[in-house]
């Protein structure tokens, strides 16, 4: 159905015109009428001409407060305190009352604004409760309230106060001592009310000369549907927006939803995906987003925040990655490789100190020299200025304007529409944080900053109206505002009427008889079927629909929308999307194969098991340097867990005469001595304490506490103690290379390798061994498509590269890894004849026994590895996981591979977090 454009009634836009007051239930009512009266003024060729008399609520009062106190023979001297100022003072209260839930500063917050609520609430629905006498009944949390009401209002009384919530009734109280100003009010219109509290009525009574806007009668389509599901629901109406907007392209459309603020995000997709065709900007919502939610605005506290307490690393990353905190580009980009630089020297933290990431930008990125000098001069400036000092609000909100300053926030780029006037705003609050020293109070830094931190929370910023077709409301917010066609979601049981929690504060019983909100489901359902009738009034069609299921939960639809609209029935086709509607990605086929230009790399065995695993990954990684970041932790990552392990087993492999071992006659040697392993535990801790003390570098012992090295140094002599008492059992063999560095070349490609291990065993064949201290099996060896090519490739090529003395004329009789941790202390590999060469011991239904290394193996994996090298060489980069669950699930490229958008993959969540190194022992050196 098609609808007409509307515009405001004629009888509303007379009585602006003619001087009369338009009284709204909100803000956003009184912007949307005043927004459609200068429309009409324009459409009229004016190009001046009066703003008119429309006030929300909240203004109203003000107004009329003002008239009244101006005209008294005896002004009234008392300021009215806005809600932060009321919110300041009910914190105050409960600081000073020592309740265990007002100690920390969030919860303290939370309760005043609790506090205040349930004050309003007395004010509006039952003003004889302010009487102290009226709550003497009052216990445990109430009763609570009812002291801190009390001393409130000894407060207010002493400091010439007075809370916003309490203006009707000194408004009703200066009535009747100057009634005349009020005789010489205009006449005023009550526009959008649901319901009126009691307070309101009385004090509206008590004016005399007011009515309400009544929507004029007409007979609206009205209609209700039932979705499959909460996805369904919303493409159905996003469809139907669609149909509106294309029989009327001047249509305003209002979508309603009681979930607006978290599925904000939702919308906005299904709207940039689905609306045909598509309109920018096709919506807006009523409902802001918190002011500190801004990336503009984070940006500013994060800056602000990190002049006196560490930054997360992950937060020092968005900082810069957002190009509020940089000036221009080269500055931006020298702050993002120098995180990326740290990472790649092993230096990230898990908390950044200003002055010592300052210390790392000096020492690695020139390009960064004026941002650094900028921000020291602020640290300074903030050191000397700051500390130990308590200062008025107001001094406070200049100096952190000023400290922006310093810093140069929101860097050099043009701001845009949005952010502009985000900043606006932002600095608007700060600037009115300056009212909360209205009682001439003083406050330390750690103070005022949590105060503006719930300020921005608490405050919503929108954009000034885009003028979009498309408007997005809570069923109460659009309480005012009219539209061309009207589309409601969720309207299901346990949503609609929507049900909400009384004040924990105030008595029940006092709520339940006073017909408080949520008091009772009688309440609910009532305000319910007013705003029902609202909508259904303030368009000439209104959809209402329901969801069958909704979060894993099925719902009925709403008894209450059933009364206006009938049963809900079943979406017709023309609002359900097909499948060729839900094509989202495009597929090309791309076999363009650009070689590879630099036919030397380091770190080869990774390189070419990601080839193996995804051709797309070993392009990524190598070619366009896509690198993971493992997030800093205070303790040892895996990855300098495996490199403490290599360097520690390389010592004590290091040979009798650099007070190491070379083989398994040193080894009993070392155990035989007192005939048990405490000399070998004595011989392992001493090359662990070696390692730690000498191997960490510097950024790693600022990073990791004391307790977690002794911690390490335990885990460490453990395992290792353990690996050595199972290798003595070993027959013969000694150590002839550790941690060899050997380039080879493979089908043109040059590699540069680390081998952790190579043993001549009794027959005079080579070990290659692989130290792993997590999950590792010799199946991720298996051909076409290896996952891991590392042991085969240096069996088949590293070993060439070694000096006759290390072995090198003998043949290869096995690789396996050694297996290095809590209860898996063991080998996995191929060996010639494993009884034979390694351990005696092994019964015959072992891997190790079964599945003998043969020469064909090392000719297949040879063949294999120098298809892979040249595949690499040439350029074959296309998207083809070898295990798409188990390759994909640990790859950080989705971004770039877009795979997941076209093929759903089921997430593994194992983690392996034993991988002591990324393939070769120098990759990340």
């Amino acid at each position: 159905m098609s609808v007409q454009p509307r515009k405001l009634s004629e009888e509303l836009d007379q009585w602006l015109l003619n001087g009369g007051w338009l009284v709204t239930s909100s803000e956003r009512a009184a912007r949307f009428i005043a927004s459609e009266f200068n429309r009409a003024r324009r459409d009229e060729g004016l190009a001046v001409w009066q703003n008119p008399d429309i006030f929300s609520w909240p203004s109203f009062l003000l107004q009329l407060w003002h008239i009244l106190t101006e005209h008294a023979q005896s002004p009234d001297s008392r300021m009215v305190l806005s809600s932060a100022q009321e919110i300041a003072i009910w914190e105050g209260i409960l600081a000073a009352s020592g309740s265990h839930a007002a100690i920390l500063t969030g919860p303290r917050h939370h309760l005043a604004t609790l506090a205040a609520e349930a004050h309003r609430l007395l004010a509006a629905y039952a003003p004889h409760m302010l009487a102290p006498q009226q709550r003497l009944g009052w216990q445990n949390d109430a009763g609570q309230m009812s002291r801190w009401l009390a001393e409130f209002d000894s407060y207010c009384a002493k400091n010439d106060l007075l809370s916003a919530a309490r203006l009707p009734l000194e408004i009703l109280s200066a009535l009747e001592q100057s009634q005349a100003s009020i005789d010489s009010l205009p006449p005023i219109k009550l526009h959008g009310f649901d319901r009126f509290e009691p307070m309101q009525h009385t004090l509206l009574e008590a004016i005399g000369k007011w009515t309400i806007v009544e929507s004029p009668p007409r007979e609206a389509h009205v209609a209700f549907h039932q979705a499959p599901d909460s996805v369904a629901e919303l493409k159905a109406c996003v469809l139907w927006c669609s149909a509106q907007l294309q029989a009327n392209p001047g249509a305003r459309l209002l979508v309603l939803t009681n979930d607006v603020a978290t599925r904000r995000g939702e919308f906005e997709r299904a709207f940039a995906r689905w609306l045909q065709p598509p309109i920018s900007p096709a919506i807006e919502f009523s409902l802001g987003v918190p002011l500190a939610s801004l990336p503009l605005v984070r940006a500013a506290m994060l800056l602000l925040r990190w002049l006196s307490t560490p930054l997360a690393e992950y937060e020092v990353d968005w900082l810069f990655a957002s190009g509020f905190a940089t000036v221009g580009n080269e500055e931006r980009e020298g702050a993002l490789s120098l995180m990326r630089e740290l990472r790649q020297r092993q230096r990230q933290q898990p908390e950044w100190q200003i002055q010592q990431f300052l210390l790392a930008a000096r020492s690695l990125r020139p390009e960064m020299r004026a941002w650094c000098g900028r921000t020291e001069a602020v640290r300074v400036l903030f050191r000397g200025r700051t500390n130990n000092q308590r200062l008025s609000p107001r001094e406070w909100s200049e100096r952190l304007l000023g400290l922006l300053d310093a810093f140069a926030w929101p860097g050099g780029m043009p701001l845009s529409s949005a952010n502009f006037q985000a900043r606006q705003r932002f600095e608007q609050l700060i600037e009115g944080t300056a009212a909360l020293g209205f009682d001439g109070r003083k406050v330390a830094w750690s103070d005022y900053m949590p105060a503006l931190k719930e300020q921005l929370a608490e405050s919503l910023f929108a954009a000034e109206s885009s003028d979009a077709p498309i408007l997005i409301a809570g069923p109460a917010e659009a309480a005012g505002l009219s539209a061309d066609a009207i589309w409601m979601l969720g309207a299901e049981e346990g949503s609609w009427p929507a049900s909400g929690s009384t004040n924990p504060l105030l008595p029940f019983e006092v709520q339940q008889k006073a017909s408080m909100p949520h008091a009772s489901a009688a309440v609910d359902w009532h305000l319910a079927q007013k705003i029902t009738g609202r909508i259904v009034a303030s368009a000439p069609v209104v959809y209402f629909s329901c969801a069958t299921l909704r979060e894993t939960e099925e719902r009925k639809p709403s008894r209450l929308i059933e009364q206006f609209a009938g049963a809900a029935e079943r979406l017709p086709s023309n609002l359900i999307a097909t499948a060729e509607d839900a094509l989202f990605v495009e597929s090309i086929e791309e076999n363009r194969c650009v070689p590879f230009e630099m036919p030397t790399e380091r770190g080869g065995a990774s390189l070419l098991s990601e080839q193996s695993q995804c051709p797309f990954k070993a392009f990524a990684v190598r070619r366009m340097n896509a690198l993971g970041w493992d997030e800093a932790t205070p303790g040892f990552t895996p990855l300098e867990k495996g490199n403490l392990l290599h360097a520690i087993l390389r010592a004590i492999w290091d040979g009798k005469a650099n007070g190491g071992l070379s083989g398994s006659a040193d080894l009993l040697e070392l155990i035989g001595e007192r005939k048990g392993s405490a000399n070998l535990e004595h011989f392992v801790r001493r090359h662990v304490r070696e390692q730690l003390a000498y191997g960490i570098n510097s950024s790693m012992r600022e990073r990791i506490l004391p307790e977690l090295v002794e911690i390490e140094e335990g885990r460490l002599v453990r395992i290792i103690t353990e690996w050595l008492l199972y290798e003595s059992h070993r027959i013969h063999f000694e150590v002839v290379a550790r941690e060899m560095g050997c380039t080879v070349e493979i089908s043109g490609l040059t590699l540069n390798l680390r081998i952790d291990r190579v043993d001549k065993m009794s027959d005079g064949t080579l070990l290659v061994i692989d130290y792993k201290s997590g999950l590792a099996s010799c199946k991720e060896w298996e051909l076409p498509r290896p996952e891991d090519v590392q042991l085969p490739l240096y069996a088949a090529f590293g070993t060439t590269a070694m000096q006759p003395g290390q072995g090198g004329e003998a043949t290869i009789g096995g690789l396996a890894f050694a297996k290095l941790g809590a209860g898996t202390t063991s080998f996995e590999g191929r060996l010639r004849d494993a009884k034979s060469q390694l351990l005696p011991t092994l019964k015959g239904n072992s891997a190790l026994v079964r599945s003998p290394l043969t020469e064909n193996d090392l000719s297949l994996w040879k063949t294999a590895i120098e298809k892979l090298a040249a595949d690499f060489l040439r350029g074959k980069a296309e998207v083809d996981p070898a295990d798409p669950e188990k390759t994909c699930a640990h790859c950080n490229l989705q971004v770039l591979c877009r795979r997941q958008e076209a093929v759903a993959i089921t997430e593994d969540p194992t983690e392996n977090d034993g991988d002591m190194e990324g393939g070769d022992g120098n990759e990340n050196e």
